[in-house]
């Protein structure tokens, strides 16, 4: 996705980084916030956002337990 997170930058639980976003050393993204942009700028993520992340998130667990199951993700 060529994105980066400089040293020392923190991006914070429920933040997301763009693809292609720089996030510099010396901003705290806030929490909820997606960091977009080659000097990456922060707003804070919509509700559907939020909602699509867990859904994702969701989805791989259960993909994670299929390939459990069938043996190919030991």
């Amino acid at each position: 996705m060529q994105s980066a997170v400089r040293h020392g930058a923190t991006v914070k639980s429920n933040g997301i980084v763009a693809a292609g976003a720089i996030v510099l050393q010396s901003p705290t993204d806030p929490s909820g916030h997606v960091a977009y942009g080659a000097r990456a700028e922060t707003r804070p993520l919509t509700d559907d956002q939020r909602d699509e992340v867990v859904r994702v998130h969701e989805h791989y667990v259960e993909l994670g337990r299929q390939y459990r199951e069938v043996g190919r993700f030991e």
